[in-house]
């Protein structure tokens, strides 16, 4: 018969060497490798490729790292986990990590033999102390990855309605001209009909969370160019898509030739930009058509400053934060004046978020602001309301 081959790994030279003397004392076994840190246990395992190794979780470096280490290298060794902690937390990692048994320090010598001799077989020993805690972390994992599938499930058909148009709705804000009132543009809301009631945000960050988050942006970008034909005469449409929805080779078909000089992308500056010149190449091809971009929430950060530096947009959509301080706050005010300043220098137009009240749009008028939205000027409807 030949004998197991085992590894012992444990930093306490006294564990050692009377672990060595009861593996080499019991028939049918040899040490054939004796480690004290994660490091050394994995390169000695990678060269002498042992049967079992039995791997004490707290030794220098961590049981579960050696045990990881060991496993990555291919070799057909099996570990064995040796430990004073009964802890849960500190069972399962060793488990996951690819431990096939635990075992306690002060189990019985007989019974770590038996351990070895069972993972050798192929067998998983655990020792008694830590059966019922691992058992009730298996139970707790395996009802909390049911519940998420359950509800990554729901997830899924509630968008699975919305990308077939059947829960998704668009809404149109109006952009006016401070001055005369007269509509000058739309800017187009997705709104969802599904339960239980989130806010569109949210949906949005459901769909990234699900890997949706492009395939929907560009779904609401479609249903909003469906209701072209109302959108009043001489004004444009503006549609919100985040950067790598803009990059989506699926944009550009979606834009019908005849109406693309009075279709604007609104880029917020809530998706950081990885590659701006990748963006500004992707982006050519709709300018070529006439297709404008205006950059959304400039004054909320640096994200959107560089978006207007980098990117050379049509329009400079003034944050609604900036908007609301705009009659009480100087700092917001001076903003306000040099994004102002900038917007004219480059021949860009501004168009102030948020407006609330009558003394908002006279405070934007009096810094030069010539557009704006806002509950005060118009609240989201269906397009047929704005076209009547």
């Amino acid at each position: 018969m030949v004998d197991i081959r085992v590894m012992i790994a444990d930093d306490e030279a006294v564990v050692r060497d009377a672990l060595t003397d009861l593996v080499n004392g019991s028939p049918g076994m040899i040490v054939v490798a004796a480690t004290a840190n994660a490091d050394e246990t994995i390169a000695e395992a990678a060269r002498v490729q042992p049967d079992v190794a039995l791997v004490d979780v707290r030794m220098p470096g961590g049981g579960a790292t050696a045990t990881r280490g060991i496993l990555r290298h291919g070799s057909s060794t099996r570990v064995l986990a040796f430990s004073a902690s009964d802890n849960r937390d500190t069972v399962f990692e060793m488990l996951q990590a690819g431990a096939a048994g635990y075992v306690l320090k002060g189990t019985p010598p007989a019974d770590v033999i038996d351990g070895i001799r069972r993972v050798a077989a192929g067998q998983s020993p655990i020792s008694a102390e830590v059966a019922g805690s691992v058992v009730d972390q298996l139970r707790t994992n395996l009802d909390a990855e049911t519940l998420d599938e359950n509800h990554r499930q729901l997830l899924l058909g509630q968008l699975s309605r919305a990308l077939n148009g059947n829960a998704l709705d668009m809404v149109y804000q109006p952009i006016l001209d401070l001055e005369s009132r007269q509509l000058v543009g739309l800017e187009a809301l997705a709104r969802f009909s599904m339960k239980p009631y989130r806010p569109p945000n949210e949906w949005f960050a459901v769909a990234a969370n699900l890997g949706l988050a492009t395939e929907l942006q560009l779904r609401a970008f479609s249903r909003a160019l469906d209701a072209r034909a109302q959108l009043p005469p001489g004004t444009f449409l503006a549609v919100n898509l985040s950067p790598v929805a803009l990059m989506s080779p699926a944009l550009a078909p979606l834009i019908p030739s005849d109406f693309a000089s009075r279709l604007v992308v609104e880029l917020t500056e809530h998706t950081p930009v990885v590659d701006y010149p990748a963006l500004a190449q992707a982006f050519a091809p709709l300018r070529a058509m006439d297709v404008g971009l205006a950059v959304d929430d400039a004054g909320a950060g640096f994200a959107s400053l560089r978006h207007i530096l980098e990117l050379g947009p049509e329009f400079i959509k003034l944050d609604i934060s900036i908007t609301q301080k705009i009659e009480t706050d100087a700092a917001a005010r001076a903003l306000a004046v040099a994004l102002t300043s900038f917007a004219g220098a480059i021949d860009v137009r501004i168009v102030a978020e948020g407006i609330e009240t009558e003394s908002h749009v006279v405070a934007l008028k009096a810094l030069g602001i010539k557009l704006g939205q806002g509950y005060h000027l118009g609240r989201p409807a269906p397009i047929a309301w704005m076209a009547s």
